[in-house]
């Protein structure tokens, strides 16, 4: 593995204040080139078909793949990384209580040529309640193609994790533009979406959601990993999986 890009103590303190003012933040440079080819080839390896919309109104072969920390070891350190647990944990516990929180899913997804937009949409929706003020998930999207309109990056509404109501599906958004490598992080009341892939490229992304650790995760006890290899896993990944008991709201500090 190759290491992580060294952010200092004011960028992630910079960026958990943007993700509580505006309702997401982008860190560039998250991971370094070596790191973005390894996840190109994770993608390569683990990425199958799915149906989903075309721009012209007929359906395409998509790609996509959820749970991958049921099917490989290679994303353990991201999913841990003190940098992005630092900002999540923010989101989630800002009053620094006993609760803390877990990994809830992780996916990596192509929006593929010609590919139509994703309507507007809050990832606490997964969740049948709404707590104004209080996110039940965070979500990061870290880029393995650059993020730019053309290639139907991500949509966010800003400020929108503040408001309390639905928001009308033509909303005006901004599109998020990043390099690989680069993360988009933001509050699971934040309303999102994602544009249209009108090139011939595509637009990968490794999906890593969090939920507050007394929620039942979206993939379910342990992600499907093998009990007998859970135990194996690093300590660190137990604890974000509910294996290990934890400290609460006492994470390790980021090596900064």
């Amino acid at each position: 593995m190759s290491e992580a890009i060294n952010i200092s103590v004011d960028g992630i303190d910079a960026a958990i204040s943007e993700v509580r003012e505006v309702g997401y933040t982008i860190i560039p440079d998250f991971v370094d080139q070596n790191r973005v080819a390894q996840l190109s080839k994770l993608s390569e390896k683990l990425l199958q078909p799915i149906v989903a919309p075309g721009i012209n109104g007929e359906k395409i072969t998509g790609l996509n793949i959820k749970n991958v920390l049921r099917v490989s070891r290679d994303i353990d350190d991201l999913v841990t990384d003190p940098r992005l647990l630092a900002v999540m944990t923010s989101i989630l516990v800002p009053d620094g209580s006993r609760w803390s929180i877990n990994i809830s899913g992780t996916g990596i997804k192509d929006a593929v040529p010609q590919e139509d937009i994703r309507a507007l949409h809050r990832d606490g929706s997964l969740y049948p309640v709404f707590i104004p003020g209080q996110p039940l998930v965070a979500n990061s999207l870290l880029a393995i193609d650059a993020f730019s309109p053309e290639v139907g990056a991500t949509t966010i509404v800003p400020y929108s994790h503040l408001w309390d109501k639905p928001v009308e599906l033509d909303h005006e958004t901004i599109s998020v533009t990043m390099d690989p490598g680069s993360i988009l992080i933001f509050n699971g009341n934040t309303w999102h979406g994602h544009g249209q892939n009108k090139t011939d490229r595509h637009r990968r992304t490794l999906n890593m959601l969090y939920c507050c650790d007394w929620l039942k995760p979206t993939h379910g006890y342990c992600s499907g990993i093998p009990e007998n290899e859970v135990k194996t896993l690093p300590e660190a990944l137990q604890t974000l999986l509910g294996v290990k008991t934890k400290s609460y709201g006492n994470y390790p500090a980021a090596p900064y």
